[in-house]
């Protein structure tokens, strides 16, 4: 499941050939990073879809916004802290979904630790026990920033 740099360049290449792109400012910028930039991320994920699987349940997210709510409400910073915690548990669900078509368990744990199940689920708790919605306002912040990254409408 973890992705090299040599496979993100190859992608990279793959995407300029296929959609006849100028990558290369791109390609020189993953060499030189520590981490692969989000834009480079976004870029990958507008092409395929399918490459960045960690992806792929905010892809399925998006893809629904028209008939489901979810996305829109992940992104609304103006939503009531009821709805943002009701926003979260169902993003939860859909990450724990993703997680059972994952059968190796240690990528299953990858998985699950990149999505921040344990993060979004203790920010949940602190809200539900405690009225405490401090770390549950920067989930739903940090989320709608990956979002906005990853999709621009």
């Amino acid at each position: 499941m973890q992705i090299t740099k040599k496979e993100i360049i190859q992608k990279l290449y793959d995407i300029e050939e296929t959609n006849n792109l100028k990558l290369g400012k791109e390609v020189q910028r993953v060499i030189r990073s520590e981490i692969i930039p989000m834009d480079i991320i976004k870029l990958i994920n507008k092409y395929d879809k399918e490459f960045l699987q960690i992806y792929n349940t905010y892809n399925t997210i998006y893809l629904s916004r028209k008939r489901n709510p979810l996305y829109r409400n992940l992104k609304n910073k103006n939503l009531d802290i009821r709805e943002k915690v009701i926003a979260l548990s169902s993003l939860v669900t859909k990450i724990l979904i993703s997680c059972s078509k994952i059968e190796d368990i240690e990528e299953r744990k990858l998985f699950a630790k990149v999505m921040d199940i344990e993060g979004i689920n203790s920010a949940i708790n602190k809200y539900i026990l405690n009225n405490d919605s401090k770390d549950l306002l920067i989930c739903c912040a940090e989320i709608k920033e990956l979002l906005e990254i990853l999709y621009k409408d």
